[in-house]
């Protein structure tokens, strides 16, 4: 008895599309009768069309906006009540304090890889799995929703980064590299293994193929994989800083800024630590928006405690609270640097809808 006192709704609810289009046709009558009362003069003919197109135009308008809200309102309430049926799962952040506590409690990691699984972050039978379509998930739902998705291209050269440095040190000294590659990615493996095979830099875009070439000379020549990498890290951040400036959003911008930043902070005490020479800082470290890239090139050369006295004094993206937590342990530096991009993240975000933001 329900369902047949629905379709009757149903019914009636259909029936005011012919409501619509006969108000439609009588509105259109009024106008034609009103554009004909003002006589036959040379005033009146003005006013005739004057009525007849303005009243006309409104008529055609109301229809139209109508014929839409009405025809997608009876699909989606009246339609599609009757059998679609939502699925999937719905995306779950990291976000929520109660699943941060719940995954410290776990006794041990096959514990966490099923409650991350029963949580919906990802699946796959250990924790690098389960991050790894997690980060799929998050990156394809982005890639359904973004007007321009090549927009986070910058967040992509990143991986292309690791990528590259998985290809060249694999192909170099025959070992395999597959399994070590991360998405999303703009370079695919076969391209990389092109270009690192057949040493065709060109495959990766001018702006990184001399730059490619030079640290493939370097390693298979010096062997000095520190060295390369630095060449490459150099390349890939200028990449993303210009590309991120080319995108006018303000949120990359200022991400990659920071990202940029950091990275130097992070070679400049790598090399203070490891007694790195002024030639291999001075291709290392590149130059971005408040860094004082000559002070700090000469603080490290000198040590760690020069090149922290210098970081110290940089207030630019909290550098001075971020050399405070790295003399209480590195990771308590490593956890500031991911909190202060997240930050930036959320504070520009905010504020915007448009875009990467």
């Amino acid at each position: 008895l329900y369902d047949i006192t629905g379709y009757i709704s149903d019914l009636l609810s259909y029936s005011r599309l012919l409501a619509l289009g006969l108000t439609t046709g009588v509105m259109a009558q009024v106008f034609n009768m009103l554009s004909t009362m003002f006589g036959k003069s040379w005033f009146g003919i003005i006013l005739l069309i004057i009525v007849f197109i303005i009243g006309h135009a409104i008529n055609i308008g109301l229809n139209a906006l109508g014929s839409y809200v009405h025809t997608m309102r009876l699909q989606y309430v009246e339609m599609f009540g009757k059998f679609y049926e939502g699925g999937g799962k719905q995306f779950k952040p990291f976000k929520l304090n109660s699943d941060i506590e719940h995954m410290l409690g776990c006794e041990n990691v096959n514990e966490l890889c099923r409650y991350l699984s029963d949580k919906g972050y990802g699946e796959g039978d250990n924790i690098e799995d389960i991050l790894k379509s997690h980060s799929e998930n998050v990156w394809e739902y982005l890639k359904r929703t973004a007007p321009d998705f090549a927009i986070f291209t910058p967040f992509f050269y990143l991986n292309d980064l690791h990528n590259l440095k998985a290809v060249l040190k694999g192909t170099l000294s025959n070992r395999p590299y597959s399994q070590l590659l991360v998405k999303p990615c703009t370079f695919s493996e076969e391209t990389l293994k092109q270009a690192v095979e057949n040493r065709k830099f060109s495959l990766l875009g001018e702006e990184l193929s001399a730059s490619c070439d030079k640290a493939y000379e370097i390693l298979a020549h010096t062997g000095d994989a520190r060295l390369s990498d630095a060449v490459l890290d150099r390349a890939f951040m200028e990449l993303v800083l210009k590309t991120s400036e080319k995108s006018d959003s303000e949120f990359m911008s200022e991400y990659f800024k920071a990202t940029v930043f950091y990275n130097n902070v992070k070679t400049a005490i790598r090399g203070a630590k490891a007694d790195c020479d002024k030639d291999f800082l001075e291709i290392a470290i590149c130059d971005v928006q408040d860094f004082p890239r000559s002070r700090v090139i000469e603080a490290s050369v000198k040590g760690l405690e020069p090149t922290l006295d210098v970081l110290s004094k940089i207030s630019a993206y909290g550098c001075n609270k971020a050399v405070e937590e790295y003399k209480v342990s590195p990771s308590a530096f490593e956890k500031f640097v991911d909190n202060r991009l997240m930050s930036l993240a959320k504070e520009k975000c905010k504020r915007s809808g448009d875009g990467a933001d």
